[in-house]
This record gives C-alpha cells, sequence and structure tokens, in this order.
C-alpha cells in the first residue's frame, strides 16, 4: 500500500469554498441522525407499530427516488456551469416535509393517522434528496482541483461527523426525557427540518471559479431519449465503470445492516432504547470522525486502497453483529460500520470524476445511481419482508440477514481489489 501525504492547496478559494461546504454540513450532520440510517427512526416507527417492512420501506424510498430523481435533477442542472443556486435551492426543498411534520405534531397533538403522515413526509423528502445528490455530488468536486478534493471533503466530513454527535445527544437526552413520545418526536423533528433549512443558506459563500485547465462541459448531456440511452451505453462500455459499480454495490449492505441492528440491539441483544438511539449512533459517527481524519486529511493510501479497507471494515462490523449477545460487540460493529460508510462517502466523489474525466459529472453520478438500484431499493426491502416474515426465529432471522449481508460485502470486495483510477489514484 502506498502513503500519501497532504499537499499545499492548489484550488481557488480552497479556503472559502472548504468553509462554505462545511457550514452547510455542520447544520446538515446534526438533522441526519433524524432521518438517515436513523437508530432513533427504527425506534419511532416501531412505537407507532410500524412493521419491519415498513421500517425497510425507508432506505427503499431513497433507494427509488435518488436514481429516478437525479436523472431529472442532471437533465436540468447539467449543462448550468454555475451549480450554486440549483444545490442550494434543493437542499432547502428537502428541509421543507420535515419542518411541516414537526410542526404537524407540535401544534395539533394527532391520536391517529402519524404513522401514514410520516410516510408521506419522508417519501417527499427522499424526492428532494434525489434531486439533491447528483447535483451536490458534481459541485462539490468541481470546486476543487484532484489533490484538493480529498483534503476539502475530509474537513466537510469530519465537521459533519462532529455535528452529528452533538444530534445523536440531543435525540438520547430527548428520548430519555419523553421516551418515544409523540411531543418528543415533534421536538426532533422541528428542530430538524429548522436546522436542514437554515444550514443550505451557507451555500452561498462558495465561489465556483476552480475551472481547470482544459476542462469542457459534460460529454453526455441529457437532450432527449435518444442522448440518454447513448449516455447509458457509453458508462456501460468502461469496464472500469463496471468493476467501480460491481465494488460499490456492496455498500448498500452498510445502509440494511445500519437501518435494522437497532431494533436487534433493543429486543435480543437487552440494550436499552436511548443507547440505541444515541450511543450507537454516536459510536458510528466516532468512527467515520477518526477515518475521515486517517484516509481524508492524512490522505493514508491510494484511492483503491481506501475502498479495499472500507469493505474489510464494514465485513468485520458486520460479522460482529451476529452473535448478538454483547453492548460492547455492538458498539465495535457501530464504530466499524460507520467508518467504512464514512470512507465511501469520502472517496466516492473523486473516484467517480477520476473515471469520468470531465469537470461536470452530474450525469455520471445519476447513471450510476441508476444501475444500482436494484441495490439500493431492492436490498433494504427484501431484508424488510424477511424480518418480517421469518419473525418466528428471533435473533436467528437477523443472524440469517447479517449473515447474507456479510457474503455480499465479501463480492464488493474482490471488486474492489480489481479497481483502477488512473489519474484518480494520485489524489
Amino acid at each position: 500500500m502506498r502513503e500519501s501525504k497532504p499537499l499545499a492547496a492548489e484550488s481557488s478559494n480552497f479556503i472559502r469554498n472548504t468553509m462554505g461546504i462545511s457550514s452547510v454540513e455542520f447544520f446538515w450532520g446534526m438533522g441526519m441522525p433524524i432521518l438517515i440510517e436513523s437508530t432513533f427512526l427504527q425506534l419511532f416507527l416501531r412505537s407507532l407499530g410500524a412493521s419491519y417492512f415498513l421500517i425497510g420501506l425507508l432506505p427503499v424510498f431513497l433507494g427509488i427516488s435518488i436514481p429516478v430523481f437525479s436523472l431529472a435533477s442532471a437533465y436540468v442542472s447539467s449543462h448550468l456551469r454555475s451549480k450554486r443556486m440549483s444545490v442550494l435551492l434543493y437542499h432547502m426543498a428537502a428541509s421543507v416535509p420535515v419542518l411541516l411534520f414537526g410542526l404537524y405534531l407540535l401544534l395539533l397533538h394527532p391520536e391517529e393517522g402519524v404513522l401514514q403522515i410520516f410516510m408521506a413526509m419522508y417519501c417527499l423528502f427522499s424526492i428532494a434528496v434525489g434531486f439533491t445528490l447528483p447535483a451536490w455530488q458534481s459541485f462539490l468536486v468541481s470546486l476543487f482541483s484532484h489533490r484538493d478534493s480529498l483534503r476539502a471533503l475530509s474537513v466537510m466530513y469530519i465537521i459533519q461527523s462532529f455535528s452529528k454527535l452533538v444530534g445523536s445527544f440531543l435525540i438520547y437526552r430527548t428520548v430519555a426525557r419523553y421516551a418515544l413520545s409523540l411531543q418528543g418526536a415533534a421536538l426532533v423533528f422541528t428542530f430538524g427540518g429548522l436546522i436542514l433549512f437554515f444550514g443550505a443558506m451557507f451555500f452561498a459563500l462558495t465561489r465556483e471559479d476552480c475551472d481547470e485547465a482544459g476542462s469542457e462541459p459534460s460529454s453526455l448531456p441529457f437532450s432527449g431519449v435518444q442522448s440518454f440511452l447513448r449516455s447509458l451505453r457509453g458508462i456501460f462500455s468502461s469496464g472500469d465503470f463496471r468493476i467501480f459499480i460491481g465494488s460499490d454495490f456492496s455498500y448498500f449492505a452498510v445502509v440494511v445492516a445500519l437501518s435494522f441492528y437497532g431494533n436487534y440491539a433493543r429486543d435480543y441483544g437487552g440494550v436499552s432504547e436511548e443507547l440505541v438511539a444515541g450511543v450507537f449512533v454516536a459510536a458510528a459517527y466516532g468512527g467515520g470522525i477518526v477515518s475521515q481524519v486517517l484516509f481524508g486529511w492524512l490522505n493514508l493510501y491510494s484511492l483503491k486502497d481506501k475502498f479495499v479497507v472500507s469493505k474489510i471494515l464494514a465485513l468485520t462490523g458486520v460479522l460482529l453483529l451476529i452473535p448478538g449477545t454483547s453492548t460492547v460487540l455492538f458498539l465495535v460493529s457501530a464504530l466499524l460500520l460507520g467508518a467504512s460508510r464514512s470512507i465511501r462517502m469520502l472517496v466516492y466523489p473523486p473516484a467517480v470524476k477520476a473515471i469520468a474525466e470531465t469537470r461536470d459529472t452530474t450525469p455520471h453520478f445519476a447513471l450510476i445511481s441508476l444501475m444500482e438500484m436494484p441495490f439500493s431499493a431492492g436490498l433494504p426491502l427484501l431484508s424488510g419482508l424477511f424480518l418480517d416474515r421469518f419473525i418466528h426465529l428471533g435473533a436467528n432471522s437477523y443472524r440469517i440477514l447479517f449473515s447474507v449481508l456479510a457474503v455480499l460485502l465479501l463480492m464488493g470486495l474482490g471488486f474492489a481489489l480489481k479497481l483502477r483510477f488512473g489519474e484518480g489514484e494520485e489524489l
């Protein structure tokens, strides 16, 4: 393995742009433990009488919305030289359903229909995230040079992870005081919606003036169905892209593990609700902070090796879940899964840019999401159905699920060992 050292910044406005994107993530980081891969949501929905199938629908909503609405986002914004305003507005739009749901609980004190309203809210939130994600990812890597992108993203994700710890602590205190009451949920969702909306405003600090020499507009413009099909064939024809997707699909096994292990720990591991909703999430984010410092700011190992390490950490974390008898093992597993997730989040945008070799990568992110949709949507859905169908097996139903996830991660590790990034390897 090769070790890289951080170099002096060469991107224009490196400090300003890093501060801008990191300020956004400070506020969005506090909201993420409420909404995405959230143990709080797992417990909240179960308190409303939701089945495992419904809990599994949450990542399915995201898994379908991201590829489908990413295409719409790419169509709208891929030709824009400046994406700052569109990214800002997309982020604000994603906060609105969350804020309205919180105010609905806070002001109306409903006694019925809360689960249905929540699912509608989460569906709208997922659609907005689908619009946001590819434009945001392309926007991030367009702000910095190849060499600076990992350093800037590591700072952003470290700050995001610290703010996630703050959000996790606030959830822990809220659950400890209000249990899983609607009053406590109202405070959590209202707070989450407000900070997401406010945080999006900090995109205004950034400056999109880091146009690399020789960079051209995207070679994949979306001007119609024929153009879309040509773009899709162009990506499929790249062996490097196919191997990359073969490696990346197993990331959704990590998503599934994080989506279900909270109820497993509470129901069969004897772990209290407040620990599951707060401390487990904090452990995952703590692991993420360590990995972001090591593999982002310090830039240890090559881009390929970072992917390999992320798979090994995830595989180990899932295997530690299988016994399900020790709080310590649950915490270590959460730490490893969080570290793996953070490495993938860190290296995914620059890796796609390195393979695409174009400044505007919005279409690439959108089309990769489409190709991965069978796993991003299907894996959580099938996992929820499996747990509902075999609930009579008790803890063994979870152990079977985690064993299958381990096999998928092992397959992803095999593809990761074959990755090639060319110029991107020097990041």
